[in-house]
C-alpha cells in the first residue's frame, strides 16, 4: 500500500478517535445533571418521609392532648357524681361520664392507628435514608470514574494532536512541482514584436522610438 495512503488512513482513525473523545467530553455536563437529579430525588424522598413522620407525631400529640382533656372531664364528672342528691342529677352525670368514656375510647383507637402508622413511617424514613446513602455512594463513585475518564480523554486528545501533526508533516509532498512561469508584460506595441524579438540595447532603443517609426521599420523588414 502507498505510504501516503497508509498515513491518510491513520489520520482518519485518529480523527475518529478524537471525535469520540470530544463527544464524550461534551456529554459530561448532561451526565452530571442526571447524577444530580438522581441525588436530589433521593434527598426529596428523605425530606418527604421526615415530613410524614413529623405530621404523624403532631397528630399523636394532639390526640394525647384530647385524651387528657377527656380524662380530666371524666374525673370531674365522677367527683360530681359522689355529691349528687337527685336521680336526675345522677343520670345527667352518668350520661356525661359515658360520653367522656366513649370519646376517650375513640381517641385511643385513633391514637393506636397513628402509632402503627408511625412505625411504618419510621421504617419508610430509614429506607429512604438508606437509599440516599447508597445513591450518594454510587454517584460519588461515578463522579470519580468520570473525572478519571475526563483526564484520560484530555490526554487522548493531546496525544492525537501530537500524532496527527507528525503524520501531516510526513504526508506533505517531498518535492514541490514548479508551476509554469507567467510571461512578463511586453513593451512591444505591434503583433510583429511577438515574432521578431529585439534583444539588448536595440530593444531598449526600440522601446523609446515612436510607434509609427517602429511600425514602418517592421514593415521594411
Amino acid at each position: 500500500m502507498n505510504a501516503d495512503l497508509e498515513r491518510l488512513i491513520a489520520l482518519q482513525k485518529l480523527d475518529s478517535t478524537a471525535d469520540a473523545a470530544r463527544k464524550q467530553l461534551a456529554s459530561e455536563p448532561e451526565h452530571e445533571r442526571v447524577l444530580e437529579a438522581r441525588l436530589e430525588a433521593a434527598r426529596q424522598e428523605v425530606a418527604a418521609a421526615k415530613d410524614r413522620v413529623a405530621v404523624n407525631k403532631s397528630a399523636r400529640a394532639a390526640l394525647e392532648k384530647d385524651v387528657a382533656m377527656q380524662q380530666g372531664r371524666l374525673s370531674k364528672f365522677r367527683e360530681q357524681g359522689m355529691a349528687v342528691k337527685t336521680n336526675q342529677e345522677f343520670h345527667a352525670i352518668q350520661h356525661e361520664i359515658a360520653f367522656a368514656q366513649t370519646e376517650i375510647k375513640k381517641l385511643e383507637d385513633t391514637m393506636l392507628e397513628r402509632m402503627i402508622e408511625a412505625d411504618d413511617l419510621t421504617a419508610a424514613l430509614k429506607s429512604a435514608e438508606t437509599q440516599l446513602a447508597a445513591e450518594t455512594k454510587a454517584i460519588d463513585a461515578e463522579r470519580k470514574s468520570g473525572s478519571a475518564a475526563h483526564i484520560e480523554m484530555q490526554a487522548t486528545l493531546e496525544r492525537i494532536a501530537t500524532e496527527r501533526a507528525a503524520l501531516v508533516s510526513t504526508t506533505a509532498p517531498s518535492k514541490i512541482v514548479p508551476l509554469p512561469r507567467t510571461a512578463e508584460p511586453s513593451t512591444r506595441n505591434s503583433p510583429e514584436d511577438l515574432t521578431n524579438p529585439i534583444e539588448g540595447d536595440a530593444a531598449e532603443t526600440t522601446s523609446r522610438e515612436p510607434a509609427a517609426k517602429r511600425h514602418s521599420m517592421y514593415l521594411n523588414i
